[in-house]
């Protein structure tokens, strides 16, 4: 249990550094510190398995030229998963790069893709040995707290999938309203 309790650990921190990246970057640009995201809690999950997996590969002795490629391809194809997994499973973009130059399907783009290389290596070099060091620190605490926070963590995953269900299942009835009574949305509609 002690290695996937390390690695339960460093998902959730950078999941929760994704967060305040995230509400940062709003912050910034748009003057609002909340974006609205998937789950309930702070936690980014595509950050988390970014940083995770980055994390993971440099564990391994990768070279930094094969970090650096990682650093790009890691987040891209997990910020493309996410994207396109949410937007075809729930039906919901939480963002969108189509006005954007390079984008594929709006998912990723290249200027975005390229930002993936400074904060992924950064997070390997400059946060990841602390963020290591903190995990040697309290890992008897977070071994012993691991069922409780796995707990919590798919309690969210189903109250986010019931969630999902009863607004689809709404969405679907509005529709069907919808369509019983023509485009108009009313008995009135159909008479003409």
């Amino acid at each position: 249990m002690e290695a996937w309790a390390e690695w339960l650990f460093y998902y959730t921190v950078y999941s929760f550094g994704g967060w305040l990246l995230e509400n940062g970057y709003s912050r910034a640009t748009t003057g609002v510190f909340w974006k609205e995201g998937f789950l309930f809690s702070p936690l980014k999950p595509m950050y988390g398995l970014a940083m995770t997996a980055m994390a993971a590969v440099r564990a391994e002795g990768g070279s930094l030229p094969f970090l650096v490629f990682c650093s790009l391809a890691i987040p891209s194809g997990i910020e493309f998963a996410s994207g396109f997994l949410l937007d075809k499973g729930v039906g919901r973009r939480y963002w969108d790069y189509r006005g954007m130059r390079g984008n594929v399907e709006g998912y990723v783009c290249l200027a975005f893709s390229l930002c993936w290389i400074p904060l992924s290596l950064g997070c390997l070099y400059g946060l990841h040995p602390y963020v290591s060091a903190l995990y040697r620190g309290i890992s008897s605490g977070w071994e012993a707290a691991v069922p409780w926070i796995a707990a919590l963590m798919l309690l969210e995953a189903a109250a986010v999938t019931v969630k999902l269900r009863m607004k689809n299942r709404w969405q679907r009835d509005l529709e069907g309203y919808t369509d019983a009574y023509g485009d108009e949305g009313s008995p009135e509609g159909n008479l003409g």
